[in-house]
């Protein structure tokens, strides 16, 4: 995975001791990213955005595949934190549905 994208992440996972997204744990992420790797998913579908990190992981597998990944959330606080993860990891082949 690019340094840049795990850069951001990084910056998530540090975000997260204090705010406590409720965000995956790295190995479980990175789990989700192997699984979307092998089976060479195009079309990818997350429910819960919150901050980003597991759209991320999951973005950066499906980008290899020429594939998206679709996220939706209804917080507008997460969404907009998430957008900004977006922008910063330029990955895209997100979708972020609010």
């Amino acid at each position: 995975m690019d340094k840049h994208i795990l850069d951001v992440l990084e910056k998530i996972e540090e975000l997260d001791k204090t705010n406590h997204f409720a965000q995956l744990p790295r190995p479980t992420a990175q789990m989700l990213h192997a699984l979307a790797l092998s089976s060479q998913s195009k079309s990818i579908l997350e429910l819960g955005t919150s901050a980003g990190y597991s759209t991320i992981w999951l973005a950066s597998a499906a980008i290899k595949n020429q594939g998206i990944v679709y996220t939706i959330d209804n917080d507008q606080k997460k969404v907009a934190l998430a957008r900004k993860h977006f922008e910063e990891s330029r990955l895209g082949n997100i979708e972020l549905i609010e």
